[in-house]
């Protein structure tokens, strides 16, 4: 191993290309290892996982559908009552 193939190791650049790549490939292994050698070399790297509007807009029709099979079981309880 060349001194230049050992510098990478030693490099912010090279752990940041690292850990976007396995965040977009959703290898969190690597990802790990990728904030801690970055910690190690005294860079802070902090993220929030962005979800998808697809999830986003299922989780809200879910919610929707919910609420309205409740209100139909409230106003069939209340009509037993």
């Amino acid at each position: 191993m060349t001194k230049e193939t050992e510098n990478w190791r030693d490099s912010p650049i090279a752990w940041f290309a690292c850990l976007d790549r396995a965040l977009r490939e959703e290898d969190f292994d690597l990802a790990g290892e990728s904030q801690r050698q970055l910690n190690r070399l005294g860079v802070s790297v902090s993220f929030k996982q962005k979800k998808p509007a697809s999830v986003s807009r299922h989780f809200a029709e879910q919610l929707k559908s919910l609420y309205a099979a409740m209100t139909r079981f409230k106003k069939r309880n209340e009509s037993k009552n």
